[in-house]
Protein backbone atom coordinates (compact mmCIF):
# COMPACT_ATOMS: atom_id res chain seq x y z
CA UNK A 1 0.00 0.00 0.00
CA UNK A 2 2.56 2.58 1.01
CA UNK A 3 4.28 1.73 -2.60
CA UNK A 4 1.50 2.19 -3.77
CA UNK A 5 0.90 5.50 -2.42
CA UNK A 6 4.49 6.45 -3.30
CA UNK A 7 4.13 6.12 -6.77
CA UNK A 8 0.84 8.06 -6.77
CA UNK A 9 1.70 11.18 -4.83
CA UNK A 10 5.69 11.76 -5.87
CA UNK A 11 6.97 9.11 -8.89
CA UNK A 12 3.64 9.19 -10.85
CA UNK A 13 5.05 8.38 -14.36
CA UNK A 14 9.14 8.82 -13.86
CA UNK A 15 11.21 6.52 -14.04
CA UNK A 16 12.72 5.94 -10.31
CA UNK A 17 16.23 5.67 -11.04
CA UNK A 18 16.46 9.53 -12.77
CA UNK A 19 14.13 11.07 -10.08
CA UNK A 20 14.45 13.64 -8.31
CA UNK A 21 12.53 15.03 -5.32
CA UNK A 22 10.70 18.49 -5.40
CA UNK A 23 11.72 20.96 -2.90
CA UNK A 24 8.68 20.47 -0.90
CA UNK A 25 8.76 17.20 -0.66
CA UNK A 26 8.70 15.58 3.00
CA UNK A 27 12.55 15.26 4.63
CA UNK A 28 11.71 11.66 5.08
CA UNK A 29 11.32 11.55 1.27
CA UNK A 30 14.12 13.08 0.51
CA UNK A 31 16.14 11.58 2.47
CA UNK A 32 15.23 8.24 0.72
CA UNK A 33 15.88 9.62 -2.42
CA UNK A 34 19.41 11.05 -1.38
CA UNK A 35 20.20 7.30 -0.74
CA UNK A 36 19.33 6.13 -3.78
CA UNK A 37 21.95 8.67 -5.47
CA UNK A 38 24.48 7.84 -3.31
CA UNK A 39 23.75 3.55 -4.35
CA UNK A 40 24.17 4.93 -8.03
CA UNK A 41 27.63 5.65 -7.09
CA UNK A 42 28.17 2.53 -6.35
CA UNK A 43 26.01 0.24 -8.96
CA UNK A 44 24.40 0.67 -12.13
CA UNK A 45 20.67 0.42 -12.89
CA UNK A 46 21.63 -2.91 -14.39
CA UNK A 47 23.63 -4.54 -11.34
CA UNK A 48 20.51 -3.26 -9.26
CA UNK A 49 18.27 -5.13 -11.82
CA UNK A 50 20.57 -8.43 -12.05
CA UNK A 51 20.02 -9.07 -8.05
CA UNK A 52 16.99 -11.67 -7.77
CA UNK A 53 16.19 -9.39 -4.70
CA UNK A 54 17.72 -6.25 -2.60
CA UNK A 55 20.67 -7.67 -0.71
CA UNK A 56 21.69 -5.31 2.51
CA UNK A 57 25.19 -7.33 2.51
CA UNK A 58 26.19 -6.70 -0.85
CA UNK A 59 25.33 -3.22 -0.53
CA UNK A 60 27.48 -3.09 2.58
CA UNK A 61 30.29 -5.23 1.24
CA UNK A 62 31.00 -2.24 -1.38
CA UNK A 63 30.23 1.08 1.12
CA UNK A 64 32.92 -0.67 3.09
CA UNK A 65 35.45 -1.32 0.73
CA UNK A 66 35.80 2.74 0.29
CA UNK A 67 36.48 2.98 3.85
CA UNK A 68 40.31 2.60 4.97
CA UNK A 69 40.23 0.60 7.99
CA UNK A 70 41.14 2.43 11.43
CA UNK A 71 43.46 1.18 14.18
CA UNK A 72 41.15 1.32 16.81
CA UNK A 73 38.34 -0.99 14.51
CA UNK A 74 39.23 -4.53 15.78
CA UNK A 75 39.62 -3.59 19.75
CA UNK A 76 36.23 -1.19 19.64
CA UNK A 77 34.15 -3.52 18.09
CA UNK A 78 35.48 -6.60 19.87
CA UNK A 79 32.68 -9.21 19.86
CA UNK A 80 33.79 -10.30 23.64
CA UNK A 81 32.97 -6.87 25.14
CA UNK A 82 29.08 -5.73 26.16
CA UNK A 83 27.50 -4.11 23.68
CA UNK A 84 26.87 -0.92 25.59
CA UNK A 85 30.83 -0.54 26.46
CA UNK A 86 31.20 -0.86 22.51
CA UNK A 87 28.83 1.69 21.11
CA UNK A 88 30.15 4.34 23.99
CA UNK A 89 33.89 3.57 23.30
CA UNK A 90 32.97 3.94 19.52
CA UNK A 91 31.65 7.71 20.68
CA UNK A 92 34.81 8.00 22.60
CA UNK A 93 37.44 7.69 19.98
CA UNK A 94 35.07 9.56 17.29
CA UNK A 95 35.09 12.54 19.81
CA UNK A 96 31.25 12.82 19.95
CA UNK A 97 30.83 12.04 23.58
CA UNK A 98 28.85 15.01 24.99
CA UNK A 99 31.71 16.59 27.44
CA UNK A 100 31.14 19.49 29.21
CA UNK A 101 33.92 21.19 26.44
CA UNK A 102 31.40 20.28 23.90
CA UNK A 103 28.16 21.08 25.72
CA UNK A 104 30.25 24.86 26.74
CA UNK A 105 30.39 25.23 22.67
CA UNK A 106 26.83 24.66 22.30
CA UNK A 107 25.85 26.94 25.27
CA UNK A 108 24.00 24.06 27.28
CA UNK A 109 26.77 24.05 29.86
CA UNK A 110 28.08 27.37 31.60
CA UNK A 111 31.21 25.65 32.64
CA UNK A 112 34.03 23.40 31.16
CA UNK A 113 35.29 21.94 34.63
CA UNK A 114 35.69 17.96 34.72
CA UNK A 115 33.37 16.49 36.93
CA UNK A 116 35.66 13.59 38.38
CA UNK A 117 38.37 15.67 39.67
CA UNK A 118 37.40 19.24 39.17
CA UNK A 119 40.53 20.47 38.73
CA UNK A 120 40.74 21.54 34.55
CA UNK A 121 38.42 21.54 31.92
CA UNK A 122 36.45 18.29 30.84
CA UNK A 123 37.68 17.64 27.40
CA UNK A 124 37.82 14.21 25.47
CA UNK A 125 41.62 13.26 26.05
CA UNK A 126 41.56 14.97 29.86
CA UNK A 127 38.94 12.33 30.70
CA UNK A 128 40.48 9.30 28.77
CA UNK A 129 43.43 9.26 30.21
CA UNK A 130 44.53 12.72 31.46
CA UNK A 131 42.17 13.01 34.15
CA UNK A 132 43.79 12.24 37.77
CA UNK A 133 40.81 9.90 38.29
CA UNK A 134 41.07 8.08 35.35
CA UNK A 135 44.19 7.47 35.42
CA UNK A 136 43.93 6.22 38.25
CA UNK A 137 41.01 3.78 37.17
CA UNK A 138 43.09 2.75 33.92
CA UNK A 139 46.24 1.76 35.99
CA UNK A 140 44.22 -0.35 38.56
CA UNK A 141 43.12 -2.55 35.13
CA UNK A 142 46.01 -2.38 33.82
CA UNK A 143 47.90 -3.57 37.25
CA UNK A 144 45.10 -6.64 37.13
CA UNK A 145 45.66 -7.37 33.55
CA UNK A 146 49.72 -7.19 33.54
CA UNK A 147 50.10 -4.32 31.43
CA UNK A 148 52.71 -1.77 31.95
CA UNK A 149 51.36 1.49 33.64
CA UNK A 150 53.12 3.94 31.69
CA UNK A 151 50.73 2.89 28.93
CA UNK A 152 48.42 5.54 29.61
CA UNK A 153 47.27 7.57 26.30
CA UNK A 154 44.48 5.09 24.79
CA UNK A 155 45.79 4.35 20.66
CA UNK A 156 49.65 3.65 22.60
CA UNK A 157 47.59 1.17 25.00
CA UNK A 158 46.07 -0.60 22.09
CA UNK A 159 49.46 -0.07 19.78
CA UNK A 160 51.51 -1.94 22.97
CA UNK A 161 48.52 -4.96 23.24
CA UNK A 162 48.77 -5.48 19.20
CA UNK A 163 52.48 -4.73 17.99
CA UNK A 164 55.23 -5.08 21.42
CA UNK A 165 53.02 -7.45 24.12
CA UNK A 166 53.43 -11.53 24.12
CA UNK A 167 49.83 -11.70 24.68
CA UNK A 168 47.78 -14.84 23.79
CA UNK A 169 44.54 -14.22 21.58
CA UNK A 170 42.12 -15.02 24.94
CA UNK A 171 44.40 -12.35 26.45
CA UNK A 172 44.35 -10.09 23.81
CA UNK A 173 40.59 -10.13 23.92
CA UNK A 174 40.56 -10.20 27.79
CA UNK A 175 42.48 -6.63 27.40
CA UNK A 176 40.32 -4.95 24.78
CA UNK A 177 37.02 -6.06 26.90
CA UNK A 178 37.95 -4.81 30.03
CA UNK A 179 39.76 -1.28 27.74
CA UNK A 180 36.04 -1.10 26.55
CA UNK A 181 34.67 -1.41 29.77
CA UNK A 182 37.44 1.00 31.35
CA UNK A 183 35.83 3.81 28.77
CA UNK A 184 32.03 2.78 29.93
CA UNK A 185 32.56 2.79 33.30
CA UNK A 186 34.38 6.16 33.20
CA UNK A 187 31.62 7.38 31.30
CA UNK A 188 29.09 6.51 33.96
CA UNK A 189 30.71 7.72 36.63
CA UNK A 190 31.20 10.73 34.98
CA UNK A 191 27.58 11.18 34.55
CA UNK A 192 26.78 9.96 38.02
CA UNK A 193 28.62 13.25 39.36
CA UNK A 194 26.60 15.07 36.93
CA UNK A 195 23.07 13.83 37.87
CA UNK A 196 23.40 12.48 41.05
CA UNK A 197 26.63 14.75 42.36
CA UNK A 198 28.27 11.59 43.60
CA UNK A 199 31.70 10.14 42.16
CA UNK A 200 32.43 6.72 43.11
CA UNK A 201 35.82 6.05 44.29
CA UNK A 202 38.38 4.48 42.20
CA UNK A 203 38.49 1.69 43.84
CA UNK A 204 35.17 0.79 43.67
CA UNK A 205 35.45 1.58 39.71
CA UNK A 206 37.95 -0.56 39.18
CA UNK A 207 36.37 -3.21 40.76
CA UNK A 208 33.45 -2.67 38.64
CA UNK A 209 35.49 -2.93 35.30
CA UNK A 210 36.87 -6.63 36.90
CA UNK A 211 33.12 -7.59 37.77
CA UNK A 212 31.82 -6.92 33.92
CA UNK A 213 34.88 -8.39 32.12
CA UNK A 214 35.02 -11.83 34.90
CA UNK A 215 31.08 -11.68 33.98
CA UNK A 216 30.78 -11.36 30.12
CA UNK A 217 34.05 -13.89 29.35
CA UNK A 218 32.36 -15.93 31.61
CA UNK A 219 28.88 -15.39 29.90
CA UNK A 220 30.17 -16.13 26.33
CA UNK A 221 32.10 -18.95 27.45
CA UNK A 222 35.26 -17.22 26.06
CA UNK A 223 37.53 -20.46 25.88
CA UNK A 224 41.39 -20.74 27.50
CA UNK A 225 42.77 -22.21 25.09
CA UNK A 226 46.40 -22.82 26.72
CA UNK A 227 46.97 -24.09 29.87
CA UNK A 228 48.85 -20.86 30.76
CA UNK A 229 45.41 -19.29 29.86
CA UNK A 230 43.85 -20.87 31.91
CA UNK A 231 46.38 -20.18 34.96
CA UNK A 232 46.60 -16.89 33.69
CA UNK A 233 42.95 -15.97 34.14
CA UNK A 234 42.14 -18.46 36.66
CA UNK A 235 44.19 -15.68 39.22
CA UNK A 236 42.55 -12.72 38.13
CA UNK A 237 39.64 -14.04 38.80
CA UNK A 238 39.94 -14.22 42.00
CA UNK A 239 39.95 -10.37 42.80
Amino acid sequence: MWVRWVNAIYIKTAGWWNYQPKADSGWYWRKICSVKEKLKSLFSEAELDQMPKYSIQKVYQKLVQQHEKVPWGSAVWNRASIPKTRVICWLMVQGRLQTRERLHKIGVCNTTTCLLCEAKDETRPHLFFDCEYSRRCLQGVEEWLDIPTSKVHYMGLLRWVKWKSQCSKFQKTAIHTAVNATVYNLWRARNDALWNQKVPTPSTTIRCIQRSVIDRLAHIGAKQSSTNDQIWWKSKCTV
